[in-house]
């Protein structure tokens, strides 16, 4: 499951179209599918049962903890990027009107 995972997350270096990407994640999604069953299973195997509900808790509560700060992060990087954007185009826009005033 995890050579599976790996070798479609490496594949998107090589991606060229829509179509590939889509296929791609598709197949990125059916080898991502058995992670939570089969982690549920194998920490079934190593925790007594009265110790499993929380650890099995914890591992589930981790999603939305993780979701939050990859909001925080995204939101944080497109505001990056738009600032980057906006400095570069006010720059561009600088220098355009510089050579249009010495010409």
């Amino acid at each position: 499951m995890m050579i599976c995972w790996g070798t479609f997350c490496a594949a998107h270096a090589g991606v060229k179209g829509r179509g590939t990407l889509i296929a791609l994640r598709l197949l990125l999604g059916a080898a991502e599918a058995g992670f939570v069953p089969t982690t549920f299973y194998f920490l079934s195997t190593i925790y007594p049962k009265y110790f499993l509900g929380f650890r099995l808790g914890l591992f589930s509560g981790m999603y939305s903890i993780a979701g939050a700060f990859a909001g925080l992060i995204a939101v944080s990087f497109i505001i990056c990027v738009a600032a980057l954007a906006r400095s570069l185009t006010n720059r561009s826009s600088t220098e355009s009107s510089r050579l249009i005033r010495r010409s």
